[in-house]
């Protein structure tokens, strides 16, 4: 019985001691900064395609384009028939 407790001790410890895998982010609460400070922090090499990391990747890149498109004269905005072809009513 001690055998067996001590060698899923040391299967413990060697295990253990690994690499841990990402922290947990909530992507929706999390700024643009915290995001991109999240993936350059945590998310390279090995990791980058880890569930955590593609999510985080993929609300910055929805955050960047939803603001892409809110800026004046950008393609796919909602504007009015005077700012698209310059008529007035």
């Amino acid at each position: 019985m001690n055998r067996l407790l001590f060698t899923t001790f040391i299967a413990t410890l060697i295990v253990g001691c690994g690499e841990k895998s990402p922290p947990e982010i909530n992507t929706k609460k999390a700024s643009k900064a915290e995001l991109q400070t999240y993936l350059d922090v945590n998310c390279q090499d090995k990791y980058r395609m880890h569930a955590f990391c593609v999510d985080a990747s993929g609300e910055l890149k929805s955050r960047n384009y939803i603001e892409s498109l809110n800026k004046p004269g950008a393609l796919g905005s909602t504007r009015s028939a005077e700012e698209l072809f310059g008529k007035k009513k």
